[in-house]
């Protein structure tokens, strides 16, 4: 694709002044995306609304409400008030949380607006590209032969391409439909199939009591298998197991014991050779997923396995095996051979009938960019560097990132997570182009990488990717400074991590604070949820600077009134003086790796899981466990390493970034289940989770 000029790209994108983007607050809270169409956003207007006038009281006559202009002139009054450092907050935080940026997701369009944005800043203040041409998106605004962005993809949802299911008898084909009568599974391969059908079951290979639906010769070669989801039942729909001590699985979701988890009963049919699979909801069954027909994002988690595998909605399953089934039985006939004990396959093939399913299924990988830009460095310390950054991205219409499941489909403005950090390293570019501009001849000061990384709502993929490719020595890098939601400052209370990943710190921080009034409250942990984590763990000295959850974080309700302007550009004024303090400091900071409890611990939670991801930049839904820590909440609940958490609390958890909101929700001895896939099983274990205090 051909680049455009930045400033071309984003004149229909930017507000053409402040205050229309206050006068369309409402967008921000009400905007929905529920068919995830994601057509082109609208450019902003300066169209205002208007609002009937207050009925006036019979008794006593009062002045009517302001008119428009007056209030225009009120807030015009104010922000003509405000110094310049506030106004470009209000700018650049309305202007980022705006609905045309679509909450910056990378499923959007508006993330990659919002990238246009900030490269037109750095590009505006003679920033230098960070970047090489390689690295930049085909569609970024282009600088010559370098680049501002640097490209990367993280993953997305399950995209069904082709989904096809029929059945031929002499009666004829059937074609169902996908969608009313039929999904693909998030674990079905891009394959075709044709075989007669054939029933076995729960699919249960070792159940209680020698319980099998398998005999030991069953070949399902060439055939499609239907299987019963859930376990033997009693006359109540509940299961016969889930009481039972006994089994080797433990317990799974919902009162089913862990032979009845999906992912183990499907892949036992494919061990035995079946050509396709398909899966019923058992009739009767008490749980509320009996009647649900499952997408395949539902269901993706896992590999994608070879063969063709589908749901049946319980009408078309009815359909099927009524056609199907040579002795006449309905779906509940069937499932009371299988509660009593079906022990080898049963073929449903009356007159012939053959079943053919046909999918194509692909985990979607969704482009995205960090924005860099270099100020370029003076003297014998130019090639030495400082790093400031914050993440652009949020979590859009709720379906990447963090955001709560009833609010998925609605837009999610971020003015505070993270409009107001990513309009603090845009504020800072500025004041430090300023400041080098003005030093005097002959003077040091190092080089400062400006960053705006993205999908750091997804785990901080866009950090990790930026460290895992940096071109810059980590021996040369003084420091990384890390600005995630500083909008919310409330009586001077400021967070401010990091303070033990450096022995000089907090001796800079004490000298350097006392010209503010901030109520700042220390944390010697460098590894906490924000993108300087990253680089915490690469080697490199780190502050995080953070003014606290609140109600609005991760939902709809994060918007632009709500944040303290002032407020954040005094902060983004701390975090100047700290970046010039380092600018010309003649040694390099003393890293220091903080043991593991700090290490791992996340400053603003109450409580602690206890695991470290085995992977930040995973292919496949869900948090892989790469390590457990003795004496935590996941040791002691007996999570295991390699085990996959899929779901928190009854709900799906795409990532990493989702598991820390989780986390940031809880308190000390809240109980929670976690359901993990271990060894091609779901099982729950009931965490309790403690203090971080209270742990290893």
């Amino acid at each position: 694709m051909t680049r455009s000029d930045p400033r071309s790209l984003l004149r229909a994108a930017l507000l053409p002044v402040v205050l229309s983007a206050m006068i369309l607050a409402a967008c921000q809270s009400t905007a929905k995306d529920p068919a995830r169409v994601k057509s082109a956003p609208v450019a902003p207007t300066t169209t205002v609304s208007t609002t009937p006038s207050a009925p006036t009281p019979a008794v006593q006559a009062k002045p009517a409400a302001p008119s428009k202009p007056e209030i225009r002139s009120a807030v015009s009054a104010a922000l003509m008030a405000a110094d310049d450092d506030t106004r470009f907050m209000v700018q650049q935080i309305t202007t980022l949380s705006h609905p045309f940026f679509e909450g910056r997701s990378a499923d959007t369009k508006g993330n990659r607006a919002a990238a246009a944005l900030i490269q037109q800043h750095f590009d505006s203040l003679g920033l230098k590209p960070a970047f090489g041409a390689d690295a930049a998106p085909p569609d970024a605004p282009a600088h010559g032969d370098h680049g501002y962005q640097q490209a990367f993809s993280v993953p997305g949802e399950m995209k069904v391409n082709l989904a096809e299911a029929s059945f031929t008898s002499p009666s004829g084909e059937v074609k169902l439909e996908s969608g009313k009568d039929f999904n693909p599974l998030g674990v079905s391969g891009t394959a075709k199939a044709t075989g007669e059908l054939v029933f076995v079951g729960y699919s249960i290979t070792d159940g209680e009591e020698g319980y099998t639906n398998y005999g030991e010769k069953d070949d399902l070669a060439g055939k499609i298998a239907l299987l019963y989801r859930f376990e033997p039942m009693d006359d109540a729909g509940h299961s016969k197991w889930a009481e039972s001590t006994g089994g080797s699985a433990g317990r799974t979701t919902g009162n089913w014991s862990g032979h009845s988890g999906l992912t183990q009963k499907i892949g036992d049919a494919i061990k035995r050779n079946a050509a396709g699979v398909i899966v019923v909801n058992p009739p009767g069954a008490d749980d509320p997923r009996a009647t649900r027909l499952d997408t395949a994002n539902r269901t993706r988690f896992g590999k994608q396995l070879g063969v063709p595998i589908v749901m049946l909605s319980n009408d078309a399953a009815e359909k099927l095996i009524k056609a199907a089934d040579p002795e006449g039985r309905s779906p509940l006939d069937l499932r009371k051979v299988a509660d009593a004990g079906l022990t080898s396959m049963m073929p449903l093939n009356k007159g012939g009938l053959t079943v053919t399913l046909n999918t194509d299924l692909e985990r979607q990988q969704l482009a995205t960019s960090n924005v860099g830009g270099v100020l370029e460095g003076k003297g014998g310390l130019a090639s030495e560097w400082i790093i400031i950054g914050g993440h652009y991205d949020h979590v859009g219409y709720g379906y990447v990132g963090g955001a709560r499941p009833g609010n998925i489909g609605q837009l999610h403005p971020g003015a505070d997570d993270n409009a107001s950090g990513a309009a603090g390293v845009m504020l800072i570019a500025k004041k430090l182009a300023e400041r080098y501009k003005a030093l005097p001849e002959g003077a040091s000061a190092r080089s400062v990488l400006l960053m705006t990384f993205s999908s750091e709502e997804m785990g901080l993929l866009g950090a990790e990717h930026y460290v895992k490719n940096s071109t810059i020595e980590n021996s040369r890098v003084i420091g990384m400074l890390n600005m995630d939601m500083i909008g919310r400052l409330d009586k001077n209370a400021l967070e401010i991590a990091g303070t033990g990943t450096a022995d000089e710190w907090n001796g800079m921080l004490d000298t350097i604070l006392a010209d503010y009034t901030f109520d700042a409250k220390r944390t010697a942990s460098g590894g906490n949820r924000s993108d300087h984590a990253a680089f915490y763990r690469a080697g490199t000295p780190v502050l995080h600077f953070f003014t606290g959850t609140h109600r609005d974080y991760h939902t709809p309700t994060d918007t632009f009134e709500k944040v303290n302007y002032e407020g954040a550009a005094k902060i983004v004024n701390l975090v100047t003086d700290i970046a010039m303090a380092l600018s010309d400091r003649p040694q390099m900071l003393t890293y220091h790796k903080l043991q593991e409890q700090q290490q791992r611990s996340m400053a603003g939670m109450k409580v602690r899981l206890g695991i470290a991801p085995g992977n930040y930049n995973d292919s496949e839904p869900g948090v892989l466990v790469g390590d457990v820590t003795p004496n935590t909440s996941a040791a002691k609940a007996g999570i295991h390493v390699g085990d996959r958490i899929i779901k928190w609390g009854g709900e799906e958890l795409a990532n990493v970034g989702a598991m820390m909101e989780r986390l940031a929700g809880h308190n000390p001895g809240d109980k929670v289940d976690l359901v993990v896939v271990r060894e091609g099983q779901e099982v729950i274990i009931t965490v309790t989770l403690l203090a971080r205090e209270q742990q290893g």
